[in-house]
């Protein structure tokens, strides 16, 4: 575990920051990672981030949700219908193409196995996704706008009850917040960081009521998550353990030295269990009193066997240029893409071709953050555009920091570049096991990339290593055995 994580998680113990409420909530669990943000990454950079975040996706959301408003309001009428279901789903609110439908990576397989079910599913960015294969689907915006709503109101027309509410949490957070700020040596804006709390706050208190009202009706013998550290399924782990309704959370990305998965002491905001891809992902999921357990990750089965004669295809061709596939993970990890071209500009042209895969969150402005990927004889895609796997299945070497995306591109057996820009747990075991090289500059990366040639290219056979074969009938089996 990350020296920094596990400070933080001393301080949690030292000051008994779980136990600290307002309302009758114990608010820390859900505000955690936006103290350790706070402390952790320049500050004002990403509150600029944010700023504009919210400006691209504020313009777009408004214009989506108004087109979309009929379903909103229709999903909102049927939960007057809602009746008894086996499972309760929580999906993941940012879907992918798949056939013409969007789709859940991660519950979508999972759900087309149960008729008796109901898929919850929060908005992302003030929208959603359509036209969407999930079926028996209802969208939980009421439980926000209700929230927002609340908070503003209590803002314009109560304006002592939110003096009153800053005033106690700044008085049960002063030391813990002073301590951090000695030791990390980082300033954090605590006017700012209070407020959202409080912000927080009532979106627990609406989401709550919201999950309770659902769960009554409902009944579910079992409830599967995507995204634990979301406020809605952190909520419905704790109703569901006042029930006795066992909860599941997916792995959706990687874990290790991740706080949203790194506890020094349970808390009902827990699931019961939580699937990992594999074993190897289970040392990295430090959560007192849930079980870790393998599950698999049966979209990326799925997908593999789809891309798996394309790959066979570009492989064949010896005449091709060697393609370098560059994973960018957003603004925050924005080094590789300056890394990879500045690699790109070191090496030949006629036999060398790069293509940089964006994050979706880098779609609306990559020409504003990397204007210099511009007029090149470069390739940019996005999610929308390519599937991952294809651009998996035809390249020749990959190159990134530590995305998930790197562990599935190992399964096609891809020469893997990693950018060593500091020390990471997960990244480093690759490294050392073979399956992948360290880099540390765009000299070094431009020097890797040109020791790689057709000749050498090395198939391994416990490339899946990372990820668990026959993943959906496992998982399905262990759900059955909590139905039952």
């Amino acid at each position: 575990m990350d020296s920094k994580i596990r400070t933080f998680l001393d301080i949690e113990k030292k000051y008994h920051l779980f136990d600290k409420e307002i309302w009758n909530i114990k608010y820390w669990v859900y505000a955690r990672e936006e103290v350790w943000g706070g402390f952790l990454k320049s500050y004002q950079k990403s509150k600029e981030t944010e700023k504009e975040k919210s400006s691209v996706h504020g313009r777009k959301s408004l214009g989506i949700s108004i087109c979309t408003l009929r379903k909103v309001i229709a999903s909102f009428l049927s939960h007057c219908k809602l009746k008894e279901v086996d499972i309760l789903i929580l999906n993941h609110p940012r879907k992918v193409l798949n056939d013409n439908k969007y789709i859940c990576l991660y519950t979508e397989y999972i759900a087309r196995n149960y008729t008796s079910k109901l898929i919850l599913e929060r908005p992302f960015h003030g929208m959603h996704f359509y036209p969407t294969e999930t079926k028996n689907l209802i969208y939980t915006d009421i439980s926000k706008i209700t929230g927002v709503v609340r908070f503003f109101l209590q803002k314009k027309f109560y304006k002592r009850n939110m003096q009153l509410m800053y005033a106690v949490l700044g008085s049960q957070l002063k030391d813990a917040l002073q301590e951090m700020t000695k030791i990390f040596s980082k300033e954090c804006d605590e006017k700012e960081l209070i407020y959202g709390i409080i912000w927080r706050i009532f979106q627990i208190q609406s989401i709550d009521t919201y999950m309770r009202y659902v769960i009554r009706r409902v009944h579910p013998k079992v409830i599967i998550e995507v995204v634990g550290m979301a406020d809605e399924c952190r909520v419905i782990n704790s109703i569901a353990k006042e029930e006795g309704i066992p909860t599941i959370e997916l792995q959706h990305g990687n874990v290790c030295n991740n706080l949203s998965y790194s506890f020094g002491e349970s808390c009902p905001q827990l699931p019961d269990y939580f699937y990992t891809y594999s074993v190897f992902w289970n040392t990295f999921v430090q959560m007192p009193s849930t079980d870790i357990i393998v599950g698999g990750y049966p979209y990326l089965e799925d997908q593999v066997n789809k891309y798996a004669q394309c790959r066979k295809q570009y492989l064949f061709d010896m005449d091709r240029k060697i393609r370098v596939l560059i994973l960018s993970q957003g603004k925050e990890i924005n080094d590789i893409v300056k890394i990879g071209y500045e690699a790109y500009l070191l090496l030949d042209r006629n036999k060398y071709q790069f293509v940089f895969r964006l994050h979706p969150g880098e779609s609306e402005n990559w020409k504003e953050e990397y204007p210099y990927l511009l007029n090149e004889d470069i390739e940019i895609t996005f999610s929308k555009k390519i599937s991952l796997y294809e651009s998996l299945a035809t390249c020749d070497i990959q190159v990134g920091v530590d995305s998930t995306a790197l562990f599935e591109g190992l399964i096609f057996n891809i020469y893997t570049l990693i950018y060593c820009r500091e020390e990471k747990e997960q990244m480093k075991k690759l490294v050392d096991k073979g399956y992948a090289i360290g880099f540390v500059s765009s000299e070094d990366l431009a020097y890797w990339i040109t020791n790689y040639s057709f000749a050498n290219r090395q198939e391994r056979s416990d490339s899946n290593f990372f990820w668990e074969k026959d993943a959906l009938r496992k998982m399905c089996t262990q759900i059955n055995s909590l139905l039952n």
